[in-house]
Parts: C-alpha cells; sequence; structure tokens
C-alpha cells in the first residue's frame, strides 16, 4: 500500500473507497487512521482508531496508536486507560506496557510505572530506553541505588547514551558519594556530547572531584 512507502496523503483515498465497500473492516480504519496521523490530522486520525476499536474491541495497535494520541495532547488518564486496554489484550506487547509505564511515569503514579517498566524489561531485556526510564522513576522516588543499577544497565546496552552517564553522575557525585564513579561517567558525557550546554559546570565538577 502506498501508506507503506511514505506516501501517506495519496492512500487515504483508497482506503476511504475500500470503506465505501466494506465499512465495518478494523484493519482498513486502522490504517486510515495511521495516515491521518501521519499528514498531521490528529483529530481523523483519533476517530478512526476509535472506530477501529469499536469494530474489534482487542485491536491493541489501534489501542496503542490512539493512546499515544491522547498521550502527545497531554490527555494523560484516557492515555493511560487506553495502554491498560491494550496491555490487558495482549499481555506480550512490549510497546503497550513501555508506554503505560511513561504514561504512569507522567502521572507521578511511580510505583504502576516502576512494575510497567520492570514487566517490559521482561518482554525485551535488552531495550536501553526501558532501564533509563525505570532508573529516572527509582530516582524520583528517592531510590538512588536501584537508580543507579538501571541507569548502569542502560549505558552498557547503549554505548552512546550520554543522558544516561549524565544521571549517573549527578546520582553518584550528589546521591550516593562515590567520587570515583561520579568523575567516570561525567567524563563519558563530555566524550559522548562535547557541545553539551553545561559542559564548562561538568568540567569544574570534574575538576572539584580530582582535587578532593
Amino acid at each position: 500500500m502506498k501508506a507503506q512507502t511514505g506516501r501517506h496523503r495519496e492512500s487515504i483515498p483508497l482506503y476511504e473507497k475500500a470503506l465505501t465497500i466494506k465499512n465495518d473492516d478494523p484493519a482498513t480504519l486502522y490504517e486510515l487512521g495511521k495516515s491521518y496521523e501521519a499528514v498531521g490530522e490528529e483529530n481523523k486520525a483519533m476517530e478512526y482508531y476509535s472506530k477501529a476499536i469499536a469494530k474489534n474491541p482487542n485491536y491493541t495497535k489501534a489501542y496503542i496508536n490512539l493512546g499515544n494520541l491522547y498521550s502527545k495532547n497531554k490527555l494523560n488518564d484516557k492515555a493511560i486507560e487506553l495502554y491498560r486496554n491494550a496491555a490487558i489484550n495482549d499481555p506480550k506487547s512490549f510497546e503497550a506496557h513501555f508506554n503505560l509505564a511513561n504514561a504512569y511515569r507522567e502521572a507521578k503514579m511511580y510505583t504502576e510505572a516502576i512494575e510497567e517498566y520492570k514487566t517490559a524489561i521482561n518482554l525485551n531485556p535488552m531495550d536501553s530506553r526501558t532501564h533509563f526510564f525505570l532508573g529516572l522513576t527509582h530516582r524520583d522516588q528517592g531510590q538512588f541505588e536501584d537508580a543507579s543499577q538501571s541507569l548502569e544497565r542502560s549505558v552498557q546496552l547503549n554505548k552512546k547514551l550520554w543522558t544516561g552517564h549524565e544521571e549517573l553522575g549527578m546520582i553518584y557525585y550528589r546521591k550516593i558519594k562515590d567520587k570515583q564513579k561520579a568523575i567516570y561517567h561525567f567524563e563519558k558525557v563530555l566524550a559522548l556530547n562535547p557541545g553539551h550546554p553545561d559542559a564548562d559546570k561538568i568540567q569544574s565538577i570534574i575538576n572539584l572531584l580530582k582535587k578532593e
């Protein structure tokens, strides 16, 4: 289909024509929603994702995509409801659990977020983003040892994740008080992102720690 080649605008009338033949086909409704989303018509996208779900209440991808749009528009309660439905429909969907965890974290529902991140990690242990955001959630809970473990795993999986090193540097510097680890991670930040807007401040911290 043309939507799959990136020409989403041209695909819309084709899907609409298909619906005149079979107006209750959930897959066509879903693909039309995707095309509208791709061209920036979010209200139409939400309309067709909703129609796909109405025709097929087990349409996990439609729940996820609709949830993403609600999340993008800061309608977090609705996004959580949709991601929950997606996770119930497909308990093995990494995306459903990962997005639900992010929505919980955005709502400051940290206990629920941690549970969902751990579920997502069980489904995909090699995803660095999940370990990173789990680390941030532990940090926000004041669980700094757990935070450091998750963030360490994130930078092991993604060698270019300078934000992970920055978070680790701050945790080791301010909370755990491990000077050598703080130096190591701050130096990694500058090596991976020499144009960091706070490079001078980070270098000052490194110099201070080396003098102690």
